[in-house]
């Protein structure tokens, strides 16, 4: 009943919508650079006879898809909004049915631990489903017109690091760096979401429960902005995305950011099952 009161409302599917719009926009991008590109190469051909063309590393899926480039307004849009994204869809459900007498309700006539788990896992879902299912549509119209190339290091026009996570797998098999990093954002989604979640068991406004990760994200986008020695990126806006936009990202702390956030997300089931339902 969760999950389908998660995946069935009107915020999921707006939230969806919004993620769509801005993989689609992102994708008629790079479609038009695509594009030019292909005709200014068949102009230099008529006129060099050249058998490597340099310019091909810029136009290929790794640096195509909304994970990996960083112009369109798409990208922008999508990589700032996700926070709030994800917790949109369901997140707020808890203080919602609190406020109402809906969640004594139920308590009265089942097991508080097994609602407050459900809910957990819908919202976890509700919140994972807006980052992945944009992203994966996004790589999928891009792979369709544009060529899923094996990326070149020696490459200027591959913006990664050597020293990031997964960087091996980038500069080997790129389709399956792509699916990872999808499958990291769906994660990410999902305890963003059961942090906003966790949080309302501790905070009465469904308001600032919902936009406390990404007021938590906004701070660390202004250290990483602000500190010019930091070794690894720090801000999720940053390493969530495929590509690094900054610095190089570090597996620890990516771990240590999720870590966090389903540590907030737990202990807010924790106080719940422990006070008395009101």
């Amino acid at each position: 009943m969760e999950m389908r009161k998660a995946l069935k409302n009107k915020w999921f599917w707006g939230m969806l919508l919004l993620g769509c719009v801005c993989g689609f926009f992102s994708f008629l991008y790079r479609y038009s650079v695509y594009l030019d590109w292909q005709r200014e190469a068949g102009i230099l051909a008529e006129m060099i006879d050249s058998p490597y063309d340099p310019d091909v590393q810029a136009n290929i899926l790794a640096n195509s898809w909304i994970g990996g480039e960083v112009f369109s307004l798409g990208f922008a849009l999508f990589f700032f909004l996700f926070p709030l994204m994800a917790t949109v869809p369901y997140a707020w459900s808890y203080i919602q049915e609190k406020r109402v007498g809906y969640l004594a309700l139920v308590c009265a006539n089942a097991s508080k631990k097994g609602y407050y788990c459900a809910k957990a896992a819908a919202v976890f879902m509700g919140g994972g489903l807006v980052l992945a299912v944009p992203q994966l549509l996004n790589a999928m119209l891009v792979s369709a017109v544009i060529p899923n190339l094996v990326p070149d290091s020696l490459s200027l026009s591959v913006a990664s690091f050597q020293e990031s996570m997964w960087s091996g797998i980038f500069f080997t098999k790129p389709g399956v760096f792509l699916l990872l990093y999808i499958a990291l954002d769906f994660v990410f989604g999902g305890l963003i979401a059961l942090a906003a979640y966790g949080a309302g068991f501790f905070i009465r406004s469904q308001a600032a429960a919902m936009v406390l990760p990404f007021g938590i994200f906004l701070a660390f986008r202004q250290w990483s902005q602000a500190d010019h020695m930091l070794a690894f990126e720090v801000s999720p806006f940053y390493f969530l995305h495929a590509m690094p936009v900054v610095g190089p990202v570090n597996g620890m702390i990516v771990a240590a950011f999720a870590f966090g956030l389903a540590c907030v997300g737990f202990l807010g089931l924790w106080k719940g099952c422990r006070d008395e339902v009101l």
